[in-house]
């Protein structure tokens, strides 16, 4: 299926699980690099796909519990807003991956199926990547589109009030 859709890939002998890459507009991994690290893998005998982006994140022990609070609170409002793709976290050594999996039971996977998920993942890692950092980083957690339209609303307000007070002086003996 990769192939049929031009897709590189690499597989190691002995190994169960394929890797991808794909260039991003702007997701950028652990090490600097616009690049999505995929993993595609099927499990149970063929009866489950997990395809995984392994190492997406860090949030390093030194992480305040603010932050990781934030940081939860941003992937789950990331698995709420979308399909398919969910977190997972290792307290060991903090990595986050993001991941689609589903079981195949007795079916045949078919080329759609795989590219949805595939392309699924890559654009929510794409399209949520400044919030996942913002998280990690500074504790932010993405608003909602109401608070969002608000805090729009009062940045004209602001805005209006300056301009007005920038024209026409702030009326205190002029």
């Amino acid at each position: 299926f990769l192939s049929d859709e031009g897709l590189r890939y690499s597989h190691s002998e002995g190994n169960d699980y394929l890797r991808t890459g794909f260039a991003m507009k702007k997701y950028v991994d652990v090490d600097g690099d616009k690049l999505l690290h995929v993993v595609i893998s099927v499990e149970e005998q063929g009866k489950f796909l997990k395809i995984a982006a392994p190492c997406a994140y860090r949030f390093h022990h030194d992480g305040t519990s603010f932050h990781k609070l934030a940081l939860f609170q941003t992937l789950l409002q990331i698995c709420h807003m979308t399909k398919m793709v969910q977190f997972e976290y290792d307290a060991e050594d903090g990595e986050i991956r993001a991941i689609v999996e589903f079981p195949l039971e007795d079916a045949q996977l078919t080329n759609r199926q795989l590219m949805r998920c595939i392309h699924g993942l890559v654009k929510v890692m794409d399209r949520n990547h400044f919030s996942i950092v913002d998280a990690i980083k500074h504790g932010l957690t993405p608003e909602s589109p109401a608070a969002l339209q608000k805090a729009y609303e009062k940045y004209l307000e602001e805005r209006r009030a300056k301009r007005k007070r920038d024209l026409w002086g702030d009326g205190k003996g002029e």
